[in-house]
């Protein structure tokens, strides 16, 4: 009986081969069509990916960092920019071919999901959550129907810092409701700096005369990242999962306190164009300020972006 099953189990696969030899030319492309490929004039070595591997789009993300806006500039010129600037880089993008991204989107890039994105995204980050944000960016963005990610200090919400007003949670409710703007963390209280490497993030506080240890260190640092999570999700009812570090100052407990607190997509400031294998808690971003033509920004994107032998 054994013997009788294994010759029939045979004379199956044998059978199966033979058809499959015999197949007309037609059928055979017609079955390499289901397989996700399709022969071109017969020859192997060219093929064309459908439904078994999607289409790898872009491998890059440019991803932009702006903070105020003027009419004239008068202070800050290095995070400075003109709505005219700001407008003629967007279309300068929008002719290049690219895409705004959310940040859903953004994190679905890192995620190796990008073939659920446009062929060319590129993702736009405003940080600080000043006044002139809604006031003279964010009608720009509305006309050309282009999403951008702002990351606001909770604590100076409708509060004036560095003699410049920030919008209110009014006005983030505002542009929430619109569809194209998102708000996320840039902390709650912890925007200050006595000098560059003296990050208020990044320093241990006297309590009661004495350095605080680094356990209470840690778990300040953290309250703070929560209640930041706690004060958006409230106000304008966003899901915050991203944040920017104040001054893009980090080190390894900050970064581990900010992995606890629950953010997946962390930013830097502007150092290049950011690529899929980065570290999703170390994203790279290109610093934009008025200085920067259209023409200019889209050479940036593509000067500054990381070679294939540069550590990512």
């Amino acid at each position: 009986m054994r013997n009788l099953f294994a010759i029939a189990i045979i004379s199956i696969s044998i059978s199966a081969f033979l058809y499959s030899f015999f197949r007309t030319e037609s059928e055979q492309q017609a079955f390499n069509f289901e397989l996700g490929v399709e022969e071109t004039n017969t020859n192997l070595t060219e093929v064309v990916y459908y439904e078994l591997e999607p289409m790898i789009k872009s491998e890059f993300l440019p991803v932009l960092m702006y903070h105020h806006f003027e009419e004239e500039i008068t202070d800050y010129p290095s995070m400075t920019m003109t709505p005219e600037t700001f407008k003629n880089q967007l279309l300068a993008l929008k002719e290049a071919g690219y895409e705004a991204i959310t940040t859903e989107q953004a994190l679905k890039f890192y995620q190796k999901k990008h073939h659920l994105l446009p062929d060319k995204p590129v993702w736009i980050t405003i940080d600080d959550g000043f006044l002139s944000n809604y006031e003279l960016a964010f009608p720009i963005l509305k006309e050309l129907e282009m999403p951008a990610t702002i990351y606001v200090i909770a604590s100076q919400m409708g509060q004036e810092r560095l003699g410049i007003p920030h919008f209110t949670w009014d006005h983030a409710r505002e542009m929430v409701q619109s569809g194209l703007i998102d708000i996320q963390s840039h902390t709650y209280d912890l925007h200050q700096r006595e000098k560059k490497g003296l990050e208020a993030m990044l320093l241990h506080q006297k309590q009661n005369g004495e350095l605080e240890t680094d356990e209470q260190y840690q778990a300040r640092i953290f309250a703070d990242l929560q209640k930041s999570i706690e004060v958006i999700t409230s106000e304008v009812g966003t899901t915050v999962f991203s944040f920017a570090y104040p001054y893009g100052a980090y080190n390894d407990v900050t970064e581990q306190i900010v992995y606890n607190a629950g953010f997946e997509l962390v930013l830097l400031t502007g150092r290049r164009t950011s690529h899929i294998n980065d570290n999703p808690l170390r994203i790279n971003r290109l610093n934009i300020n008025d200085n920067v033509s259209g023409e200019e920004l889209l050479h940036r994107i593509e000067t500054f972006k990381p070679t294939f032998d540069e550590e990512l």
